[in-house]
């Protein structure tokens, strides 16, 4: 049991390091040319963001480009986290002779991400699931003795708001 716990407890906290940054970091690269340029945006940012991000390093307006990653051609109504972009992944650029219109309001954040969360209200989310995990797993292991199982996880509760 003690060992769940702490391996509980560490998981919550490493991930709570490493999400602490929402950014991403890949690599676009031209597939003419060669040229290849990083890139670290916003985990929830738009296509449309990536593509202006990269308009001027790689001089090519974002209507005329295109971005693939895994043979898949990125949207300009969707967002990078839609698309198997992660951690050094490499997406890539074509130039397109003829322009794909951008849409009207590519800079706002898409509704159905959580990008209106404040980072306090995604910490006190991941809370509240850790100590729901916690309280199952308290519960399962003391099933016979719900009072002992109250306070256990009553005392946890304590100790991880304390934090």
């Amino acid at each position: 049991m003690k060992i769940i716990l702490k391996r509980k407890f560490d998981y919550f906290f490493l991930n709570r390091k490493a999400n602490s940054t929402d950014t991403i970091n890949f690599t676009v690269k031209a597939l003419k040319g060669g040229i290849t340029c990083s890139v670290s945006l916003p985990k929830f940012a738009s296509v449309v963001q990536l593509k202006k991000e990269i308009a001027p390093k790689f001089d090519i307006p974002p209507e005329y480009q295109r971005l693939v990653i895994s043979g898949k051609a990125l949207s300009n109504e969707k967002n990078i986290t839609d698309y198997p972009i992660k951690e050094k992944s490499i997406v890539h650029l074509l130039k397109l002779s003829t322009p794909i219109p951008l849409p009207v309001e590519d800079d706002k954040p898409k509704e159905h991400h959580h990008t209106e969360k404040s980072p306090e209200e995604i910490e006190a989310e991941r809370k509240t699931h850790f100590l729901t995990d916690l309280q199952k797993l308290v519960e399962k292991h003391y099933k016979k003795d719900s009072e002992k199982s109250k306070l256990i996880f009553d005392k946890l509760a304590e100790c991880m708001n304390s934090l």
